[in-house]
């Protein structure tokens, strides 16, 4: 009995499967649904091939865009959401989804050559990208030289701003021009005249043996055109390093005070050096710190002329600056105390 029990259990399920072949049964599916990734290369450029991929499966092979815009770098793969994908991150979206690239702003470097000068402080800018804005770039120093701005190459202009939207590292060097002293020349001096002492009614003053006398007095002279054909105070500009050309006084354009040229002669160009000493330029040297002895690239020179009147009297001065000297036209005596005559019998003085 038991037997045949068994043997019927057997044909059951035999006879279902059966059926099952032959007709098909509703059993419940395991199958995994497989998935569609595209992809957009927004400003960049690449492969539009699809990625399919099933729910669960670690996601593989994303593409690398081939163009990328100028200034920037691949940064990866995006979501719609802003979710970052990337090789191994596991499907879970349930849905197709479209991938986009993302970039971000390449950073380039700018390397600095002063030729010469100074270093440049510790914050100068070495590094920029497209999204800079307009960049200053820093000044550097050099003792006697002015900076004329950066050149990229001997043909390029020297710049000093980076532009907005550049690209590329930068190298660049500095370039100088010699700097120049700047130099004014006065256009008046003082003279020292000798002339004769007046009393209050302007008649000509006498000592006691009834010698007129004379006193030292400044008086300005202008000189108001130059020969090359320029009036008034003049700046110039002389070149470090080079030997000075100053202009000519027009000493026919003398104002009235100076009477005509023959009363002064010119004695050259002075300045005041760094210890205040006044001293002649020396116009076989050329203009440095050095050969000045200055500190600065302004300098003033002025002219110094001294009057040379020649005067009819048996007596005549010499100045030096405060000091008078005075000669006197006298009879030469020998040895006896006697006058000396010479040998026409005139008194020899």
């Amino acid at each position: 009995m038991i037997l045949k029990r068994k043997m019927a259990a057997i044909l059951a399920v035999v006879a279902s499967c059966c059926f099952c072949f032959v007709f098909g049964c509703n059993t419940p599916s395991t199958a995994v649904k497989e998935y569609k990734i595209a992809f957009d290369y927004a400003e960049g450029a690449g492969v539009l091939t699809d990625l399919k991929v099933k729910e669960g499966d670690k996601i593989g092979d994303l593409p690398t865009p081939t163009t990328v815009p100028t200034g920037y770098i691949f940064a990866g793969w995006k979501t719609a959401e802003g979710l970052i994908v990337v090789n191994g991150t596991t499907y879970s979206f349930g849905k197709d989804i479209t991938l986009k690239a993302a970039y971000s702003p390449e950073t380039y470097s700018i390397t600095y050559d002063v030729a010469g000068g100074d270093p440049l402080p510790a914050d100068s800018v070495i590094a920029y990208s497209i999204s800079s804005e307009e960049i200053t770039l820093p000044t550097p120093t050099r003792i006697c030289y002015i900076f004329l701005g950066w050149k990229e190459s001997e043909t390029s202009e020297p710049i000093k701003t980076l532009a907005a939207s550049t690209t590329g590292n930068k190298t660049f060097t500095a370039a100088w021009k010699v700097d120049s002293f700047t130099v004014t020349l006065e256009n008046e001096t003082i003279v020292k005249e000798i002339v004769r002492k007046k009393d209050a009614d302007g008649e000509d003053v006498k000592d006691a043996n009834g010698n007129y006398v004379y006193i030292v007095v400044d008086r300005k002279i202008d000189f108001t055109d130059w020969a090359d054909g320029t009036t008034g105070a003049k700046t110039i500009s002389i070149e470090i390093g080079k030997t000075p050309t100053i202009p000519e006084i027009k000493w026919d354009s003398l104002s009235e005070q100076a009477r005509d040229n023959d009363d002064y002669l010119f004695d050259g160009w002075f300045y005041k050096d760094k210890t205040g000493k006044e001293t002649k330029l020396d116009m076989s040297k050329s203009f440095t710190f050095e050969n000045l002895n200055v500190e600065s690239l302004l300098i003033t020179v002025y002219a110094k002329v001294h009057f040379h009147k020649q005067w009819e009297v048996n007596a005549f001065t010499v100045t030096l600056e405060n000091e008078i000297i005075v000669k006197e036209r006298i009879r030469e005596k020998d040895a006896d105390g006697e006058d000396v005559k010479d040998a026409n019998g005139n008194y020899v003085y």
